[in-house]
């Protein structure tokens, strides 16, 4: 049969117990680098999150971790990072704000690992990476390639808590989010002056999902899916990680 998970307000101790497990682990986390210990306001703010904000945050979190690494495995730096975590008064928030931004470099070439950039609709936006479709574009997470002030690549990747169960303990991405990854690969471009037209720049779109089966074809990574579970399988996390690998070699980062 069919189980798509729908986006609806959950508790999250109600979930996988994984997600129970990186609960614990946040509250921990979040309490031991506080200055004052009133925790009630943020305990109630976490536990009342919609489970789809959760996985994303945490999928995103994810990815980036292994992005990173790769790519300092690779000879790259941090040169700097904006925005990664959110700061309220004395309080330290394991989160991330919208635009937040990881920058590494390798000689002249700078990768930007961007938390739900907005990219606005080229009629309105003199040079950069623009939407060809639609007022703006939000995908949860991207990599852009720049080489001096000039956008060469991008990789998009967008989570999504749904699936699609195939019978026999598989589950796969739901189709609509596939099409989504399309029209994120068509129509985020590159804009490199006021009166020049678009230009091709994503070399992959990736929707990251809480099942088990890979969309990935190594020899043309354009468009997929990635499974991203807490608590899967060691054998599922070296495919994925393999077929991320792939992507960024698809994009001339390693």
């Amino acid at each position: 049969g069919t189980n798509i998970a729908m986006l609806r307000p959950t508790q999250v101790l109600q979930k996988h117990p994984h997600y129970n497990r990186f609960y614990r682990l946040y509250l921990d986390f979040q309490q031991k680098l506080r200055i004052s210990w009133n925790t009630e306001q943020f305990t109630s703010e976490l536990h009342m999150r919609k489970i789809w904000e959760i996985y994303q945050l945490w999928s995103v979190l994810r990815m980036a971790l292994g992005v990173k690494r790769m790519l300092l495995k690779d000879g790259y730096r941090i040169k700097g990072t904006q925005g990664i975590f959110r700061m309220t008064e004395d309080e330290f928030h394991l989160d991330i704000v919208k635009g937040a931004q990881i920058e590494l470099v390798k000689q002249d070439t700078s990768v930007r690992l961007c938390y739900e950039p907005e990219y606005f609709n080229y009629r309105t936006i003199q040079s950069g990476i623009v939407a060809t479709r639609g007022p703006k574009f939000n995908p949860d997470m991207t990599i852009e390639v720049w080489r001096g002030k000039y956008a060469e690549k991008l990789i998009v990747f967008d989570a999504k808590y749904k699936w699609f169960d195939l019978g026999d303990g598989q589950q796969s991405c739901v189709e609509d989010d596939i099409a989504k990854m399309y029209l994120y690969a068509g129509e985020i471009r590159y804009k490199p002056g006021t009166n020049q037209l678009p230009e091709d720049i994503a070399s992959s779109a990736y929707t990251l999902f809480p099942g088990n089966v890979i969309l990935h074809d190594p020899d043309r990574p354009r468009v997929g899916a990635l499974p991203m579970c807490p608590g899967q399988s060691e054998t599922i996390w070296r495919e994925t990680a393999k077929a991320v690998k792939d992507i960024l070699q698809n994009a001339g980062l390693i």
